[in-house]
């Protein structure tokens, strides 16, 4: 849990016009400790807290940034509720989760994408529309390539299911190529020697292929206990 209590200080004089010298004199403390609050360094006494808050007319909470927190710790709890309710295929109770979420958080775009993911996996074409108007949503508005990349993908067969082909080819080709992938590369930095990265690479071009031609992907390659995790990775990738 990452205490935000210099960031907001810092803010807090700011917006109120206030030098460090200033502040330091109303709490009777040096310039130089509140500059070591303001960059994370250390923290005010206890008791110097409620002083700090009353003085910028906010709360201790606020002060800390708890509610901030305990928003985080809320928004962790619901992905996990509801992404354990999509592996076991229970992904209309998935929606209702991140829908009613989304009443509380309705700028959130992690929230956003997750319903959109949830709505693509029910068979109603209903769903599927809207996933398609979420993902676009999403699109439009966020800038994290993570979240953009799984929305991208998705919406590829979110736009075939529904007929709009030609905006499934032109979605998919915005997708990076496969030598783009951090797969490709992490055997260049994971591997222990050039004949590990060699057979990593092999292992994944294989798959790659069976993948391609919708032939039933094989894991038993032959590869050597010390690439197990490599081949766990796939497994999460293409099953």
């Amino acid at each position: 849990m990452k205490i935000r209590f210099g960031e907001i200080l810092k803010d807090l004089r700011r917006k109120n016009d206030i030098t460090k010298e200033e502040l330091a004199d109303i709490l009777g403390v040096t310039s130089q400790s509140v500059s070591r609050w303001e960059k994370g360094a250390c923290y005010p006494d206890m008791e110097l807290l409620p002083a700090i808050a009353n003085y910028f007319n906010v709360t201790v909470d606020d002060l800390l940034g708890m509610k901030e927190i305990r928003s985080r710790e809320r928004l962790n709890a619901i992905f996990t509720e509801g992404l354990n309710l999509e592996r076991e295929s229970k992904y209309e109770d998935a929606v209702g989760v991140f829908r009613a979420a989304l009443k509380n958080f309705p700028d959130n775009i992690a929230l956003t994408s997750e319903l959109a993911l949830a709505l693509s996996k029910c068979e109603s074409v209903n769903n599927k529309k809207e996933a398609i108007a979420l993902s676009e949503k999403v699109l439009a508005r966020c800038t994290n390539e993570k979240i953009r990349s799984t929305v991208r993908a998705n919406l590829c067969y979110l736009y075939r299911d529904c007929g709009f082909n030609d905006k499934a080819e032109e979605t998919a080709r915005t997708l990076p190529h496969i030598w783009e992938c951090r797969e490709i590369h992490l055997r260049e930095f994971v591997a222990d020697n050039k004949d590990l990265s060699e057979r990593h690479l092999n292992i994944i071009m294989q798959v790659l292929d069976d993948y391609v031609n919708q032939r039933p992907i094989s894991f038993s390659l032959g590869y050597k206990p010390e690439e197990s995790i490599n081949v766990k990775l796939l497994k999460e990738i293409f099953s």
